[in-house]
């Protein structure tokens, strides 16, 4: 993978039965609705709703849940209360974190028809009011509806060496559709407004413009969950934070345009 990209957890142990559509629809679970509603299901008990294909995916492709919540809880923190998940699959994310934070609202945009579908079905299922599921190309959507943005590396896919490796083979990946994505992604967050609040999970592939401040850096997952605040308004400088890997470890850094040292990557 190119400099910033970051891999998803799991990526060979689940890559041989990922091909096709996945035509099964969501497992109900009447009697464990409220246990997932009040943060009692883990994620083998909320991965079961899922066709078996998603169900083997779900440690490389899914946010989990804890990860979800804690997202949630750091979105309402700093303010914001309508929260995009670009790249949301089929819906985990959204799902935990709609049931954590019932004040906010969640969006979800996705390019795959199925993974739409079966997100849609299980908002329903479960009876979040709060989230709605889309099918689009997320970096080609107008996100100025929104003041919270969630990465979960949803452009990681394109990078993967082996076909085989893809989630299923339905839609375009390729190293051009990764560039052009992480390109138009920084040029969504320069546009964004201040006070836009954006937390990514692995990453997501390119900088966050030197116009949002790191508040927030905690292990979670198998990862760090980040969070940046826009603090002004946006220019094209190409100074920004950098997920990077140093000696094998994860860091956040700050290059100036100027390619010098990077300031503490630890948040204020």
């Amino acid at each position: 993978m190119s400099s910033g990209a970051s891999e998803k957890p799991g990526a060979r142990a689940a890559s041989a039965t990922r091909r096709g559509p996945y035509l099964a629809s969501p497992r109900p679970h009447p009697t464990r609705n409220d246990t997932f509603r009040h943060d009692g299901a883990d994620d083998e008990d909320f991965d079961a709703r899922y066709p078996e294909r998603l169900r083997v995916a779900s440690r490389m492709f899914w946010t989990p849940l804890a990860v979800a919540r804690r997202a949630a809880e750091l979105f309402a923190s700093h303010g914001a209360r309508r929260v995009l998940d670009v790249g949301s699959g089929p819906g985990k994310f959204c799902l935990g974190a709609a049931a954590r934070e019932p004040s906010l609202s969640f969006t979800g945009i996705e390019h795959r028809d199925e993974l739409v579908a079966i997100a849609t079905t299980l908002a329903e299922q479960l009876g979040l009011p709060n989230v709605r599921f889309e099918k689009g190309e997320a970096t080609a959507s107008d996100w100025g509806a929104h003041d919270g943005l969630y990465f979960f590396n949803p452009f990681g896919e394109n990078l993967f060496g082996d076909p085989s490796e893809f989630l299923d083979d339905t839609v375009e990946l390729s190293c051009r559709r990764f560039q052009r994505d992480v390109e138009r992604t920084e040029s969504q967050l320069i546009a964004a407004a201040v006070g836009t609040v954006v937390a990514t999970y692995h990453g997501y592939g390119g900088r966050v413009p030197c116009s949002y401040e790191l508040v927030e850096a905690e292990r979670c997952g198998t990862n760090w969950l980040r969070v940046w605040v826009k603090r002004e308004e946006g220019n094209p400088s190409q100074s920004g934070w950098r997920e990077l890997y140093y000696g094998g470890v994860r860091r956040t850094r700050f290059f100036t345009e100027q390619e010098c040292e990077p300031d503490d990557p630890q948040p204020a």
